[in-house]
């Protein structure tokens, strides 16, 4: 027969079981943690895509850097010690697109107590990560300035800020799930995609961009469909906050902002107060995006340099032009279409695979029945985990859908601009 002691966890494991069921979000913090924390120190360093850039930036950051330097040879970049430069180089070797390859773990062992020496400093470029501004990079930064306090190798500082970016996305993301009043295990699964875990353990600036992206939803939802009461202050501030840092994180994500037209007019009292402040915060989201590309014009402007370190790949097209790029569209906007449906169908195939989950540089495939398996469960857990009790309406899903093609589609020509898809005009 069980004896007190056994009755008493059995009694605590199905407690356990059923809170997470009836709270998703403490499911999702107890699995993100978990897979989050593995992922972080499994991951060889700098295994990430673009990992090298975030780290030089996220370091550029915690020295109080805002806007990268850009250099009369059009490099974009920053001082940075000595030593964080010689790490990354001694540890990226040639892994990226070979996963085949591996870090020795003696150069891991010897690398994590190389003194940082900040004094003693070189120039090194990062354009891929500089485009971005300081506020992805705030978590990290925090870890990497916590870890500077005791002098900690650059090793020690890049863990540190895996570490810290992983647990502000996961209280962000966790928060979002507990505030959506529909899909939440939807929302779940899709935080928890191998690519998003794989992300959020990294130094990557999309890990705090994902989250921020999820909890504006959650907010815009819950003022939506939760209540009938009026909107206050607070709760406008704060989806106006969530949504000036998103933008600022990418910002193409400014666009996510029009999802508050979803929000009924009888919430904020009258149909004038309704236009004044759903206007407003569509304005300023999209002028925090305006400014900050203002602000990094010319990093955009300089020539791309793809890596910050290391071995280099064949660079792109130096004769790419943003402004020749956007005048090739708008004089044949039919022709750019074609391009860009062509790209999808000849790459669709991959994002998809991507959106659930190819890690190490994208050069790490998962296995397919893994990549059908997530994807089935993610449609599933859409159709049918939402709120019998809220009703969305027609209008409602028209804006969603408007905005998500407007996401997709504004990403995919600002990636034309750079990098053509297809065809160039020259």
């Amino acid at each position: 027969m069980p004896t007190g002691g056994s009755k008493a966890f059995v009694h605590r494991v199905g407690s356990f079981i059923r809170l997470g069921v009836t709270q998703p979000h403490k499911t999702f913090l107890l699995v993100g943690l978990f897979f989050g924390i593995l992922f972080a120190f499994i991951t060889p360093p700098f295994q990430v895509p673009d990992e090298p850039g975030h780290f030089f930036h996220a370091f550029h950051v915690s020295d109080g850097g805002i806007v990268a330097t850009v250099r009369e040879d059009g490099a974009v970049g920053a001082f940075l010690p000595r030593s964080v430069i010689t790490t990354e180089r001694t540890l990226i070797r040639y892994l990226p697109f070979h996963p085949e390859a591996k870090i020795p773990l003696s150069d891991i062992t010897r690398m994590s107590g190389v003194p940082l020496n900040a004094t003693d400093r070189e120039f090194i470029g990062f354009q891929t990560s500089a485009i971005y501004s300081p506020v992805p990079y705030l978590p990290q930064a925090v870890g990497i300035s916590l870890g500077r306090l005791f002098n900690a190798s650059p090793l020690v500082l890049m863990y540190l800020g895996r570490l810290f970016n992983l647990l502000a996305a996961l209280a962000l993301t966790a928060y979002a799930i507990k505030l959506m009043p529909l899909l939440k295990w939807a929302f779940l699964l899709l935080a928890l995609t191998p690519m998003a875990v794989f992300e959020r353990s990294s130094l990557s600036a999309d890990a705090l961009t994902d989250a921020l992206a999820l909890l504006l939803i959650a907010l815009v939802a819950r003022d939506a469909y939760e209540s009938d009461a009026r909107i206050d202050t607070p709760g406008i501030a704060a989806v106006a906050t969530v949504s000036i840092l998103l933008s600022l994180c990418k910002p193409v994500y400014a666009l996510l902002s029009l999802l508050s037209l979803i929000i009924p007019a009888s919430r904020f009292g009258s149909r004038r107060r309704h236009l004044l402040l759903v206007g407003g915060l569509v304005v300023v989201s999209f002028l925090a995006a305006a400014l900050w590309l203002g602000a990094a014009r010319n990093i955009y402007a300089a020539p791309l340099d793809m890596w910050p370190g290391g071995p280099l790949p064949p660079r792109p097209d130096p004769s790419i032009s943003v402004p020749a790029q956007l005048t090739y569209i708008l004089a044949d906007p039919l022709r750019y279409a074609g391009i860009f449906i062509r790209n999808m169908g000849d790459y669709g195939k991959a994002y998809l695979e991507q959106f659930i989950g190819t890690l190490g540089w994208l050069d790490t495939a998962l296995p397919t029945w893994l990549l059908i398996t997530y994807g089935t469960a993610l449609v599933v857990s859409a159709l049918i985990s939402g709120n019998p009790s809220i009703p969305v309406r027609g209008r409602d899903k028209a804006v969603m859908l408007l905005v998500a093609v407007g996401v997709v589609a504004t990403t995919a020509t600002v990636a034309y601009l750079t990098f053509p898809l297809g065809a160039s005009p020259t």
